[in-house]
């Protein structure tokens, strides 16, 4: 998925857990560019 690695940076710096398990209303906006 495009995006996929800065989105794991992303998580991490914020402690939130890695985005396959986010709800998928964050999926959208994060891999628009898919």
């Amino acid at each position: 998925m495009v995006g996929a690695s800065d989105n794991k940076q992303i998580a991490e710096a914020l402690n939130l857990p890695p985005a396959e398990i986010w709800p998928s209303r964050y999926s959208e906006p994060v891999y628009k560019d898919e």
